[in-house]
């Protein structure tokens, strides 16, 4: 056999679907040495057959509804079966305009829309009505203050006898002081799908 028809036989090998419980991926044999599993790819993993069985697998099926998906992925049938149900039962909030003080977002990506012709951009993008994308207010996040205390919970070698207040010079403690002014001063840094949703209508945008 030649080196090309053995590539070919090895990719051809790659691209099947070999399943987390089938014997394609492994198998229990006994002899009069050894007895364990042996995954197809030829490796003895004794008595560890999940082991034996993930490494050589390349698909699993959801055990909830039965979908096929990449052994390394998620059932996305059931991730997106669980968002919808999030999305249900979130409280539905009236919102008559959104401005970039209070955006809205996608519940499940991160499209933010700060102005009503964001919406109408999106929707004629997409191809989609108003009224079928989720929408929830947006949750802001900030940068968090520093706490210097924080720098000694790690460890360290200093002098026990001396507090925090000590250990840090004066003009260190000023700085901080101006930093976390400016933090709790500064606008969000990035925003959030919230827990509240708001339901458009298709004359909204």
């Amino acid at each position: 056999m030649s080196t090309q028809q053995s590539i070919s036989n090895l990719n051809k090998e790659q691209e099947k679907i070999i399943f987390f419980e089938s014997d394609g991926a492994a198998q229990y044999k006994e002899n009069l040495k050894l007895s364990g599993w042996v995954g197809r790819d030829g490796v003895f993993y004794g008595t560890n057959e999940n082991v034996a069985r993930y490494v050589n697998c390349t698909h699993r099926k959801c055990s909830t509804c039965g979908h096929v998906y990449l052994k390394n992925a998620y059932c996305e049938k059931c991730w997106e079966n669980q968002e919808n149900e999030k999305f249900e039962q979130m409280e539905i909030v009236n919102c008559d305009s959104w401005n970039e003080d209070q955006p809205l977002c996608l519940h499940d990506g991160d499209e933010i829309f700060y102005l009503q012709d964001d919406i109408e951009n999106y929707c004629d993008e997409e191809g989609v009505k108003p009224s079928a994308i989720k929408l929830v207010f947006a949750k802001p996040v900030y940068l968090s203050e520093i706490d210097i205390k924080d720098l000694f919970k790690s460890g360290g070698v200093f002098d026990g006898d001396l507090t925090v207040a000590e250990l840090v010079p004066d003009n260190i403690w000023g700085m901080i002081d101006n930093l976390n002014k400016a933090i709790k001063e500064s606008s969000p840094v990035f925003w959030v799908p919230g827990s509240k949703r708001v339901q458009l209508s298709d004359n909204d945008s």
